[in-house]
């Protein structure tokens, strides 16, 4: 198809925002320790390397990797008025890993809830079958969830030591950068308009210069004399 002028200025400034606007959405795995302040832990966990630590979470070397820190507990302890063990952990992502030792032996509840639409389900797991990681998928990537761990008390001993949670985001970001603010868009939008009004006003005097030169052209030219005058 063959575009004039005024058409061709006009699909080059369109391009020229489709590719400037254009963005990409990649996944991004975003791990938070056992240990980090966003997760709650009830009763509040302590250091177990302390005389006064008697609290049901304490936190430990890992037994899988003596530079790494976990989070454990066997259940109930009278120095925490025998509460059950939980943790919370809000979040916004697709998918959640939760790592355990080796060494987690114990049954536990994972909750999951969402709000706007309220949701919530509730699973048990066993995490001496999980071979130390429980995987949740398929979650709202638009909104929070909250995750609640809860320790499913036993006859039997047994243990849960969380390592850490690794979260599936998704992140928008722009092929010339991975930050583009509010007002770069908006400046490169506007620029993108004032090129498309310039084009416009070009082509248009472009035109009345055309016509303009062509009625001067066929007023200068001679007048054609008939034979016999």
């Amino acid at each position: 198809m063959l575009v004039g002028p005024p058409a061709r200025c006009w699909l080059l400034v369109c391009t020229t925002v489709v590719l400037s606007l254009r963005v990409a959405v990649r996944a991004e795995n975003v791990t938070i320790q056992s240990t980090a302040p966003e997760i709650v832990y009830s009763p509040p966990a302590c250091n177990a390397s302390t005389s006064s630590c008697d609290s049901a979470w304490q936190v430990l070397a890992s037994p899988d990797n003596s530079s790494a820190l976990v989070t454990s507990t066997s259940g109930p302890t009278n120095g925490s008025a025998a509460l059950v063990p939980q943790l919370f952990l809000t979040f916004t992502g697709s998918t959640l890993y939760i790592r355990t030792s080796t060494a987690s032996t114990a049954l536990v509840n994972v909750s999951l809830a969402t709000h706007d639409p309220a949701f919530a389900i509730t699973a048990r797991v066993d995490t001496a079958a999980a071979g130390g990681l429980i995987t949740v998928v398929d979650l709202p990537s638009d909104r929070a969830t909250t995750l609640t761990v809860s320790f499913v008390p036993s006859d039997d001993a047994t243990l849960l030591e969380i390592a850490n949670f690794t979260i599936v985001t998704t992140a928008a970001t722009s092929q010339a950068t991975s930050k583009q603010t509010r007002d770069n868009i908006i400046a490169e939008v506007l620029g993108a308009v004032l090129g498309v009004a310039l084009c416009l006003f070009a082509a248009a005097g472009f035109l009345f210069w055309r016509k303009r030169r062509r009625k001067q052209l066929r007023t200068r030219s001679p007048q054609t004399r008939t034979p016999g005058d």
